[in-house]
């Protein structure tokens, strides 16, 4: 059962917003990285409560978030409320990031959509 979000909670979309927005300062200091952080664990704890809330483009700008700062605690709580589908796309990212680049080009070829992922591993 979805449960309903708080009248002052920000929507999913200007979550995701605000969380493109801080990228950018996140690589530049510290604070930034707390920043994006704190985003990130404010946008997952939203996804992990009702993930349907959330459309495909805001969903993949949240993996493609997350896989560029792959030591974000936000990962596994995305990954566990993420559908079969989500979930293909950190595995991506981690068979990449690994090098294991034949597993890799297995899943691109079930699913093309993946290969947007690149830019940010």
């Amino acid at each position: 059962a979805a449960v309903a979000a708080p009248a002052s909670s920000p929507t999913p979309s200007r979550l995701i917003v605000n969380l493109r927005s801080g990228v950018a300062s996140a690589h530049q200091s510290f604070d930034g990285l707390l920043a994006i952080e704190r985003q990130l664990t404010d946008v997952s704890k939203q996804f992990e409560a009702n993930p349907q809330n959330f459309s495909d483009p805001e969903i993949h700008t949240l993996v493609s978030t997350l896989v560029e700062f792959p030591d974000s605690t936000a990962i596994e709580r995305v990954r566990q409320a993420a559908s079969p589908t989500v979930r293909q796309r950190f595995e991506f990212a981690d068979l990449v990031t690994q090098k294991n680049f034949e597993a890799a080009f297995e899943l691109v070829e079930k699913d093309h959509s993946l290969l947007s992922l690149l830019p940010v591993i």
